[in-house]
């Protein structure tokens, strides 16, 4: 039930179809909203919604009809749905219900009222574009972008990580993004396994990008971000966001002669072998075409060559979303499908890993 429903209840008389009323004149009829879930069976949560008094003493009709949300205005009331002889919900209608069914009941003889549900249009509660109002479990290891090892418990305690999507920035004249805080879910951190993991279930829309933030909670500490595309076919969502020193920032921003860091950010990247060690030797590229520079050892000289041995680069002008390509002299090129780009205010970070097989 992943586009959410609203339940409709009526009673109505037998023989004339009519919405009966109660007996101080109130139509007997209820329509309540059901949120997302994960399945109907949460519609049973609606019964105490859905209880009507005063039912005059006579057989009755009890009527009930699940709509997507989307196609019904709570506000005007719920529609009256078309059921056939046997109680199931008649088709192609509109509205269209997902679900309905229709009962005799004897008021003033019964209590209690079973609806069974036929299906008219299941999918009308369940599609691709509604599947992104479902929370997502998503887990996030924080990768220490110096050492590539994961945060410890002590430094983990002292970091915030939160994801969610970044959005071009609404001025004309500014072709940028950003991540606003609307748009952002905070996870929660977990230290009960060997690693610092943080957790949550979040709403996520259907994205091509997902972005990870992480905040170490220090004085000077400039957030970073790293972006990734998101596999549609996996259950959860699971994100290596990368944490990088405020003393590697500064000396980067010192290469660059910087005074301060620049409003529109800046893209700090790191390109390692197969088992993860810095390489030296790889020119990377990004498919928007802009500059890069690379780092020397000691982080004070930044220059248009190659990677040198901590494999440090650094952009300061390429688009959000770019797509990366590195190859080296010895014949390894990148794996995977690195994504980066400038996000307003942050550290984009970008690991790029190399391999001798050949991507196809």
């Amino acid at each position: 039930m992943s586009c959410g429903a609203i339940v409709s209840l009526r009673v109505t008389d037998v023989d004339t179809g009519e919405l009966l009323r109660s007996q101080n004149g109130r139509p007997l009829e209820a329509c309540v909203e059901a949120d997302v879930s994960e399945t109907i069976c949460s519609l049973r949560d609606l019964a105490p919604q859905l209880e009507l008094d005063g039912m005059p003493a006579k057989t009755v009709r009890v009527e009930v009809a699940v709509w997507n949300a989307d196609t019904v205005n709570i506000d005007d009331g719920c529609p009256a749905a078309s059921f056939d002889n046997f109680g199931r919900p008649q088709v192609d209608i509109s509205p269209q219900p997902a679900f309905g069914g229709a009962v005799y009941f004897r008021a003033g003889v019964d209590n209690d009222i079973t609806v069974p549900l036929t299906c008219a249009a299941p999918a009308e509660l369940d599609s691709r574009d509604c599947a992104a109002n479902l929370p997502t479990q998503t887990s996030a290891q924080v990768v220490d972008m110096s050492t590539r090892a994961p945060l410890q418990e002590e430094r983990a305690k002292n970091v915030v990580v939160h994801v969610g999507e970044a959005t071009p920035v609404p001025d004309a004249q500014d072709s940028g993004f950003e991540l606003k805080l609307e748009n952002l879910f905070e996870l929660a951190l977990d230290l009960d396994g060997p690693a610092a993991v943080w957790r949550n279930a979040i709403p996520l829309p259907s994205l091509e990008l997902v972005c990870s933030t992480v905040l170490e909670r220090i004085p000077q500490a400039t957030a970073t971000v790293f972006c990734e595309e998101v596999d549609e076919s996996a259950e959860e969502l699971e994100v290596s966001p990368l944490l990088l020193d405020t003393e590697v920032l500064d000396a980067i921003l010192d290469a660059l002669g910087l005074t301060s860091f620049p409003e529109q950010g800046i893209l700090i990247g790191r390109v390692i072998d197969e088992v993860s060690r810095p390489m030296a030797g790889v020119v990377v590229t990004p498919s928007d075409g802009t500059s890069v520079l690379y780092l020397n050892d000691d982080l004070t000289v930044a220059s248009p060559t190659l990677t040198q041995d901590r494999a440090f680069f650094v952009s300061t002008d390429v688009a959000f979303g770019s797509s990366w390509t590195a190859t080296s002299f010895g014949g390894e090129r990148h794996t995977g499908s690195p994504r980066g780009g400038l996000v307003k205010g942050t550290v984009s970070t970008l690991i790029i890993q190399m391999t001798l097989e050949v991507n196809e």
